[in-house]
């Protein structure tokens, strides 16, 4: 009997202790919240998640490279200095010029470099449809992990209550003589072992839904409100095997378009050799020291021209950079292979499970 006691009391004080460090006060927002709202609440609030679309951004501002290369640029540089030369004594002279060009010709290495860009694009989109997709299944595996603690809350409520019953019970046979006080104390070490696990799981629950928020990008006292039970359905479609591995898996999406990058990018510094066409045209003012004149006008020049550039040896330096970017896209063949067998067998054992 004083063993008994003594359990209780152990037990009664362990429960009082959790109830009071899982009695934190969730005063903030409410959020309301089905399992269909993730991704959208990922996508306004997560910031890994917009970080990688803004990368996105970025990748498709880098492309059109193709047709602005055939764009004019123009140059102004203007400027002036002091100086002294020849017969003259020190002069203050202006001088600038201001120069147009358009690209006619090169070689073929922007249609490469574009072709490159636009993989870079590829690449930063599966990425950010990997980051979507690892952040959405955090945020579901927290999500029903609170639902589970919150279900398991209710049943020991429920068996709490239930077991309050038998302790009534117990305790109208004692009055009447029918039984000892040994049936009600067992109730009793019951009841404070199942507050003790209440205490515990009311405590997960609390911790849980911080993780949650934090994977939602909420602040961390918003109050999810979820679903009281735990649906179980079937999904039938599971039961014939994994689905087909392809490049629609967002790892094997971006180490392609990576690849295909490379390729673009050692084809590009293969090039190296092709000669450029320039059409320049412009204006031109030098000072007394480029142009022996006084007089301004005499120093300015008007252009019109066409302008070839063909590198005849470059030291074999694009050909070490297009021997490397040869090496990268078969290094990323070789990865793709493997996370295509990773894959497979990832999905493999999920649908197992």
């Amino acid at each position: 009997m004083n063993r008994k006691q003594d359990d209780l009391k152990w037990a009664t004080a362990l429960a009082a202790g959790m109830h009071l460090a899982a009695s934190v006060s969730w005063a903030g927002e409410i959020e309301l919240m089905s399992v269909d709202e993730l991704p959208r609440i990922l996508g306004e609030k997560n910031q890994n998640v917009r970080g990688a679309r803004l990368q996105v951004d970025a990748a498709q501002a880098r492309t059109g490279y193709l047709l602005r290369s055939y764009l004019p640029t123009l140059e102004v540089i203007g400027g002036g200095e002091f100086f002294q030369t020849s017969r003259y004594s020190w002069l203050l002279q202006p001088y600038g010029y201001a120069e147009a060009r358009w690209n006619l010709f090169q070689g073929g290495r922007d249609f490469f470099e574009s072709k490159s860009r636009g993989a870079q694009l590829q690449a930063a989109s599966s990425q950010a449809k990997k980051v979507q997709a690892g952040e959405l299944a955090l945020a579901r595996k927290h999500y029903w992990d609170l639902v589970h603690l919150r279900e398991q809350i209710r049943l020991l409520k429920e068996t709490i209550q239930e077991n309050d019953r038998h302790l009534a019970a117990a305790s109208r046979r004692i009055s009447r003589g029918v039984t000892t006080d040994t049936d009600r104390l067992d109730f009793e070490i019951q009841k404070s072992l199942l507050q003790e696990e209440l205490a515990s799981a009311e405590h997960d629950e609390g911790l849980e839904q911080v993780q949650l928020s934090a994977v939602l990008g909420t602040p961390e006292d918003t109050k999810i409100q979820t679903p009281v039970h735990l649906p179980h359905d079937h999904d039938d479609d599971l039961q014939s095997g994994p689905p087909p591995v392809g490049d629609d898996q967002h790892d094997i999406a971006y180490l392609r378009s990576n690849q295909e990058s490379a390729l673009q990018e050692a084809r590009k510094t293969a090039l190296w050799w092709a000669p450029s066409v320039d059409l320049y045209g412009g204006f031109y003012s030098y000072t007394t020291r480029d142009r022996d004149f006084l007089e301004i006008t005499l120093r300015n020049d008007l252009v019109a021209g066409v302008r070839l550039n063909w590198r005849i040896f470059d030291g074999l330096q694009s050909q070490a950079e297009a021997n490397a970017a040869h090496a990268r896209a078969q290094a990323l063949e070789n990865q793709m292979a493997q996370q295509a067998r990773r894959t497979k067998a990832d999905l493999y054992v999920a649908c197992e499970e």
